[in-house]
């Protein structure tokens, strides 16, 4: 009866062990295009004037989906991604809390606006997300000359 016993509770634990995953959004980052997956600098958005979009190095960092994140300057935006076909979203932001002056107006807006849902355009070197509102964020690959 012992025998039966721990044998019953080895393969309960192996089960466990194998049948038990953590659930990740994995699945949604193996549709993402192989041609978005670089790193963006914004130079578009808002009022916001290019050539402060620019200085500040603006960006959207998604060559390492798992770690992805956004930079206005100041403060690192660290999400996870949910892609299906043209739609992206970006879901759970974390910020870290540095205060910079000068720089808290564009990622407080770029934040606000990242968390919305967005349906994305890549022509060329060039990302374009759109909200519900059709209010965009313009990119250009870092890597585009």
């Amino acid at each position: 009866m012992k025998l039966i016993f721990k044998l019953f509770f080895i393969v309960s634990i192996l089960f466990l062990i194998t049948n038990c995953k953590s659930k990740t959004n994995e699945p949604f980052l193996e549709n993402i295009p192989e041609q978005l997956k670089r790193v963006w600098m914004l130079v578009e958005f808002q009022d916001f004037k290019k050539e402060d979009l620019i200085k500040n190095e603006a960006q959207l960092n998604l060559a390492d989906l798992k770690n992805a994140y956004a930079k206005m300057g100041c403060n690192q935006i660290g999400f996870s991604i949910e892609f299906k076909k043209d739609k992206i979203k970006f879901l759970n932001p974390i910020k870290t809390r540095i205060f910079c002056e000068n720089k808290m107006k564009l990622e407080d807006a770029f934040s606000k606006s990242l968390s919305e849902t967005y349906s994305s355009t890549i022509k060329g070197h060039t990302l374009t997300l759109l909200n519900s509102k059709n209010e965009k964020m313009v990119f250009v690959a870092q890597d585009w000359d």
